[in-house]
């Protein structure tokens, strides 16, 4: 018997030669084994790794959102050539952003910069309304709420220096 069949077998020879084939590895054996260990149970497999697939997707993706609140620094930049920034009405921003908890935790948020670009001020008192986009966020991050949404900067010509000083 081998593999659940009879097998009948008449001469001593040929049992001997059967016996030796059992006994010794061949090429056959090995390309055999190896198919039945990929094709074998095909539905169980693929049912194993769609639900290793939906457990994947559930704790990345529909893991909830975080929120965090911080403050940034506003940093104002190109100031026009001749002028300067004499009076601003806030210094920080407190921000919060909303992402995945594994996004946010990856990246360092506490080097965020609230930039306001002035190139194109004239000498007076401007309002510069906060946009997202100057915060300079990874994806997946989205600002939710600013405070104050707005400053006030004073921008100056620059004073030439007086005759009599030296």
């Amino acid at each position: 018997m081998h593999g659940g069949k009879i097998q009948r077998i008449a001469e001593p020879d040929e049992l001997a030669a059967t016996l030796d084939g059992l006994l010794s590895p061949s090429g056959v054996r090995i390309e055999a084994c190896l198919h039945r260990f990929f094709h074998a149970n095909l539905g169980l497999k693929f049912a194993a790794l769609g639900l290793a697939g939906v457990i994947w997707a559930m704790s990345f993706l529909a893991a909830g959102t975080t929120i965090r609140t911080m403050t940034v620094p506003v940093e104002l930049s190109d100031v026009p050539c001749g002028t300067e920034v004499t009076v601003q009405s806030a210094d920080t921003l407190e921000i919060q952003v909303r992402g995945s908890p594994w996004i946010i935790d990856s990246v360092s948020l506490g080097r965020l910069v609230g930039r306001f670009d002035l190139g194109y001020l004239q000498p007076g008192w401007h309002t510069l309304r906060f946009q997202p986009q100057s915060l300079d966020l990874p994806p997946g991050i989205v600002v939710d709420r600013v405070t104050p949404e707005t400053i006030r900067v004073e921008v100056a010509q620059l004073r030439p220096p007086h005759p009599q000083a030296k």
